[in-house]
């Protein structure tokens, strides 16, 4: 009796252990997008950055932020896989569906449906990419709490962008550097939990 508790209490650590790994590869992917627009804030804040840069850094940035998700959600899957939770293998298609619809949404549709100056449509095209992209992401691949944040304060963020007389596309890229850091918070939050149980 006293081997399955001493069973029991060494693989209640382990799936902490799991969870806490898994809280912390997710967290890593939303750090590096906060890192990209960190950066290119204070950059185009020193210098002027005329559009063809700005576009060269953010497909640049963007190319590397592939790799930086490929990675986390390979290790992700690779992780449940060892635990028993998952096969090891991610569709694709469940990334970049969303991405894709988000992108429509936000670079395409929003900003041509509306009347309003070029700063603000810029902007709420930027909330309405990243809240649908990210809300499709957690309906299809994550579907936990920690998560919501990224999604939903771009989401409400929308309507208040509308009302900005100056500096709305700045003010979503904090809005959503804000749901971002939240997001973060509850999955380093999650992690510590789990450690400690």
């Amino acid at each position: 009796m006293e081997d399955m508790k001493e069973l029991k209490s060494v693989l209640e650590r382990v799936e902490g252990k799991l969870i806490a790994a898994g809280s912390i590869y997710a967290a890593m992917n939303f750090v590096y997008w906060l890192l990209a627009m960190s950066l290119f804030y204070v950059v185009s804040g020193a210098v002027e950055l005329p559009g063809t840069l700005a576009a060269l850094y953010w497909g640049a940035a963007i190319l590397a932020g592939f790799w930086v998700t490929g990675t986390v959600f390979k290790r992700l899957a690779d992780l449940y896989a060892a635990s028993g939770k998952g096969t090891g293998g991610f569709p694709l298609w469940k990334i970049a569906v969303p991405w894709g619809v988000g992108s429509v949404v936000g670079w395409w549709a929003v900003p041509a449906a509306l009347d309003a100056s070029p700063d603000v449509r810029f902007a709420v095209g930027l909330l309405s990419f990243i809240a649908v992209s990210l809300l499709g992401q957690w309906a299809l691949v994550t579907r936990d709490m920690e998560s919501m944040p990224s999604f939903l304060v771009p989401l409400m963020a929308v309507p208040l962008a509308f009302t900005m007389k100056a500096g709305a596309s700045s003010w979503a890229g904090f809005a959503v550097a804000t749901g971002f850091s939240l997001t973060v918070l509850l999955y380093l939050h999650s992690a510590f939990r789990a450690i400690e149980r």
